[in-house]
């Protein structure tokens, strides 16, 4: 699956890519899919660094423009509580708003169905934003 970018006012970081679902085109045009199970997003603080950012909103570059993507968040007071519930992020184009503090993301893009690819995949992201 495509590999993505947090680009924010303090520069660029990657974000962790967790569990997929793709299907792709093989050398022989074949298709062939595979699929990787993650953790909860709050099951990995020993995972995630945490990136510091100032401003409003940071934006995020793909390998592959998707065609949907949805955010949601939890303040990082929830770390370890996977049946913590999800905050709705703000996301317009491949822009999103920051929650102040520190706030684990959870970025869900899906590419649709073409010849090549297709398919859904979650990026993490610890921010803080001061």
């Amino acid at each position: 699956p495509p590999a993505a970018e947090l680009y924010h006012a303090n520069g660029s970081d990657p974000v962790q890519t967790a569990g997929y679902s793709w299907t792709y085109a093989g050398e022989d045009s074949t298709m062939r899919g595979v699929e990787a199970d993650h953790i909860h997003a709050l099951g990995c603080k020993d995972i995630l660094e945490p990136v510091y950012v100032t401003g409003e909103y940071g934006k995020l570059l793909f390998e592959e423009e998707p065609d949907s993507i949805e955010i949601r968040c939890w303040p990082d007071a929830a770390w370890g509580d996977c049946s913590a519930v999800s905050e709705s992020v703000n996301c317009y184009d491949d822009a999103f708003d920051y929650k102040k503090g520190g706030y684990i993301y959870e970025i869900t893009a899906n590419w649709d169905e073409n010849e090549d690819y297709f398919g859904s995949v979650s990026y993490y992201v610890y921010i803080v934003c001061q």
